[in-house]
């Protein structure tokens, strides 16, 4: 309803700023009479006011999107003032008991995982698990990788 309403205001502007530069070319021409210049008034207000309620229009089209969709910073603001604290207040573990990795270890975090790994780890997991994020299981992984285990897992 809205569109075709639209449309149609939007003809009506079309008709109105026609009809206006009309009527001013015939008037360098030749001058108009009383009634000429009162019927290019009321034209004149019509599309002025047709003009203002497409203003309006739009503006109430922005505020509703706007109350739909939020300010884009509005989520910035509030985590950003609830989360801007001192580091002081940031709580701390004080024990020196918890275990730390040598530094073997952690390279080994930060090596690549080989093809080889991940079939060994898929192989290791049972067949009745539940399925992953991707709605494979486990079994579905086997079977469609193979005994090989390189249809889909690429090699380093």
């Amino acid at each position: 309803m809205w569109i075709s309403k639209n449309e149609t205001e939007q003809k009506r502007v079309e008709e109105l700023t026609k009809e206006i530069d009309s009527i001013d070319t015939n008037a360098e021409s030749h001058s108009p009479d009383e009634s000429k210049i009162e019927y290019r008034k009321n034209l004149y207000r019509e599309l002025m006011d047709l003009k203002a309620k497409r203003i309006l229009d739009l503006k109430q089209k922005s505020q509703c999107k706007w109350a739909l969709e939020g300010d884009e910073n509005a989520a910035f603001k509030f985590f950003s003032k609830n989360f801007t604290e001192q580091m002081s207040n940031i709580p701390q573990f004080l024990s020196q008991k918890f275990n730390k990795l040598s530094p073997i270890q952690t390279q080994n975090i930060e090596e690549p995982i080989s093809a080889a790994e991940i079939k060994s780890a898929v192989w290791l997991c049972g067949n009745d698990m539940a399925h992953g994020p991707d709605g494979f299981t486990f079994a579905f992984i086997k079977k469609t990788l193979g005994y090989d285990g390189k249809r889909h897992i690429p090699s380093n």
